[in-house]
């Protein structure tokens, strides 16, 4: 897809842990988007990666709102379990 909307997300979660364990937990919505005026690539260096191209700023726009809510889920499930750790 040649998208007309573009979005290229870099994020550091703070540490080399979290970054994997978050980027574990978004790339089955990589695979797995449920339209197709998206794409999406999702891959870990220091920092999370996330390039979206979509065919317009509306597909655009709800991708970038999932994948920042997914994120913010699967940080909060990770603080929670560095809080208790059993």
């Amino acid at each position: 897809m040649d998208g007309k909307a573009n979005a290229d997300i870099k994020m550091n979660l703070g540490k080399t842990e979290i970054n994997s364990i978050v980027y574990l937990s978004l790339r089955p919505e990589a695979r797995s988007l449920p339209s197709r005026r998206i794409e999406s690539k999702i891959r870990l260096d220091s920092v999370i990666m996330i390039e979206i191209r979509a065919s317009d700023t509306t597909a655009l726009r709800a991708v970038v709102n999932s994948y920042i809510r997914l994120i913010r889920a699967a940080k909060a499930a990770v603080d929670l379990v560095d809080l208790h750790p059993y």
